[in-house]
């Protein structure tokens, strides 16, 4: 039997066996040597069949399908809110600008009122959307506004249907909160009080909002079909003429004392809008003040629904409160520091602050030369060092700074009852050479310049900066004794420190940070990073842990 041998024209290389029964099967086959195609004069071969490589198939953990969806969610609600506000402005410029064209001659002030009132209630709507809502929904802050969407898109739907846009935001809004909220103990609280900080940092205004609305549909109707104008005049003919003044100033007291008493509710409860924020414990004399006012703000043009609204939801916060709350939060502080420790163990080691020196009791100074090593010293009525003048130049400066004012009146005891008085009323005592660290004279100069360094004078930027600060006075004069300590370089860094303080943070926490035990000014910037991530309550919480394990 004949065996037939395949080579390659290219290289030569013989083709195995494997390879043989593809080219008799008429498959293309290539060289391993060279690479080159196999040919057969008159025979055409097929291309070998490939398979073609299947794309893997993504896929994704349950919490990337969730962040993807979220992320889908809250593009959904910026595209809405920048076309949200656009109707009720436009029928509100409308409106304002065209009122006269469409007013009853016979009753043309009424109808020119009541427009005016009804497009600043809508212009007001469309402000609070723009200047509230807008910046918070871009920074994705929607915890914040999980109701002031939806109760401003119902009010906007009062003004003919024009608010549906931001009712519809609103709606959305509240239910990415609901689906995506970060919290992780108790869920339900803390929906509830986020409902409050909502509820109570819109109240105010949409009372003022209804107020308008109120005001704009008595001038329309009147009240029991009379309008206001008209009610005047029915009261005054059933008097009679006689009385006519009377009637008037009764009638104007009336009309103000109802004005001003919704007003009135109006700025009680945005007076107690903070400390409410604040709060995350409620007690039911809260609850029940809250509830008070909105019964009271109710009954008056309704202006008044969404306090009662917060009233109620403070009594379900009373009743729900969990039995631990408030405990996790420290737990948690508790367990991220122990991690960070054991990642970098000499990140959180306390450093050791110098004792703040105090006024009543100024630092003793020692002078002359003991004779026993193991005699004890008192000394008392000490007078303390006078800071460098502005005046005075940098050398003039070196020099006194290494001069030591004398005590007066010291009195040294020692153990044997060897007393010795020493008097120095104009003498000043030199920084004698032997305490000097070192002896040569660069290293001397470099020693001298350390101690100009101790008190330094304030400059005119330092000043002018200190001046602008927008901080207490006590706070600026406890300032101004820290910064003479330092150098100009650190007074600086110190300031803006403060500034960015005072900036982020309430006045209130500001005392108690300051009040902390172990904490260094260049602390302040850690400290406020880690605050911004928290909300108001968290973070009176964590200042109120650092207190006590501090």
């Amino acid at each position: 039997m004949v065996k037939t041998l395949y080579i390659c024209r290219e290289c030569g290389f013989a083709f195995p066996s494997e390879l043989k029964q593809l080219i008799e099967d008429r498959v293309q086959v290539f060289c391993e040597m060279c690479g080159m195609p196999f040919t057969l004069a008159g025979v055409e071969f097929k291309q070998p069949s490939v398979r073609r490589q299947v794309p893997p198939v993504k896929s994704y953990s349950r919490e990337a399908i969730r962040e993807r969806n979220r992320v889908k969610f809250s593009k959904a609600i910026k595209r809405i809110d920048t076309l949200a506000f656009i109707p009720i402005l436009i029928l509100s410029c409308v409106l304002l600008t065209t009122s006269w064209i469409f007013i009853d001659p016979a009753n043309w002030i009424n109808g020119l009122v009541s427009n005016v009132l009804i497009s600043v209630a809508g212009l007001s709507i469309a402000y609070y959307d723009i200047k509230q809502i807008t910046p918070k929904i871009k920074e994705e802050k929607y915890d914040e506004l999980l109701l002031d969407t939806f109760c401003y898109g119902i009010l906007g739907c009062i003004f003919y249907g024009s608010g549906v846009l931001i009712l519809v935001k609103g709606i959305l809004i509240f239910i990415y909160v609901a689906i995506y909220s970060k919290d992780k103990h108790h869920k339900a609280y803390n929906f509830g009080l986020k409902l409050k900080n909502s509820l109570n940092s819109f109240s105010a205004s949409a009372g003022f909002i209804i107020f308008l609305l109120v005001l704009a549909n008595l001038f329309i109707t009147g009240i029991n079909g009379y309008s206001i104008i008209a009610g005047i005049e029915f009261l005054i003919a059933l008097i009679g003429p006689i009385n006519e003044i009377l009637t008037i100033v009764i009638l104007i007291a009336i009309i103000i004392g109802i004005s001003l008493i919704p007003i009135i509710i109006l700025l009680i409860d945005l007076r107690k809008r903070e400390e409410i924020w604040i709060k995350s414990e409620f007690t039911a004399s809260d609850a029940f003040k809250v509830f008070i006012l909105g019964i009271f703000g109710t009954a008056i043009f309704s202006i008044g629904i969404f306090i009662l609204l917060k009233g109620i939801l403070l009594f379900l916060l009373v009743a729900g409160k969990p039995f631990n709350w408030g405990k996790e939060l420290p737990v948690i502080i508790e367990e991220k520091r122990e991690l960070e420790l054991k990642q970098d163990p000499l990140k959180h080691v306390p450093e050791e602050l110098p004792k703040e020196e105090d006024d009543s009791q100024p630092p003793l100074i020692r002078t002359g030369k003991l004779e026993k090593p193991e005699d004890e010293i008192s000394i008392t009525e000490i007078k303390q060092e006078e800071i460098v003048s502005e005046e005075e130049t940098p050398e003039d400066t070196t020099k006194e700074s290494l001069k030591v004012t004398p005590p007066i009146a010291s009195t040294i005891t020692l153990k044997d009852d060897k007393k010795t008085k020493i008097k120095h009323d104009n003498e000043q005592l030199k920084l004698h050479e032997s305490l000097l660290p070192v002896k040569n004279d660069k290293d001397k100069l470099m020693v001298k310049q350390y101690f100009t360094k101790i008190f330094t004078v304030l400059s005119k930027d330092i000043r002018r900066i200190l001046l602008e600060l927008d901080i207490p006075q006590e706070d600026k004069m406890a300032l101004l004794k820290e910064l003479a300590y330092l150098a100009k370089e650190e007074q600086l860094k110190y300031i803006e420190s403060v500034k960015q303080l005072y900036k982020e943070i309430p006045l209130k926490l500001i005392k108690r940070i300051k009040k902390l035990p172990n904490v260094k000014s260049e602390h302040y910037d850690k400290i406020i990073e880690q605050l911004n991530f928290m909300n108001v309550d968290e973070q009176f919480e964590f200042i109120k842990f650092m207190e006590q394990n501090m």
